[in-house]
């Protein structure tokens, strides 16, 4: 019998971001995620430690302006 995974959101394209702050002498690079349900996510750490809960960061925000 096969499990499925409950909460699981199924990634539909990525879009890679260059950051616009340097860390280490060098630009980050993030990945903004879209998601079945037009939901998105970020890897950045703005993302991932406070925007999840409150909304979008820059990354995402770019992402929505120029499509």
């Amino acid at each position: 019998m096969a499990s499925k995974r409950i909460g699981v959101k199924k990634k539909i394209y990525s879009w890679p971001v260059v950051s616009s702050t340097e860390r280490d002498g060098m630009l980050a690079k993030y990945t903004v995620f879209l998601y079945q349900d037009n939901s998105m996510s970020c890897d950045c750490p703005g993302w991932v430690f406070h925007h999840r809960k409150s909304g979008d960061c820059r990354h995402i925000k770019h992402v929505r302006n120029e499509a």
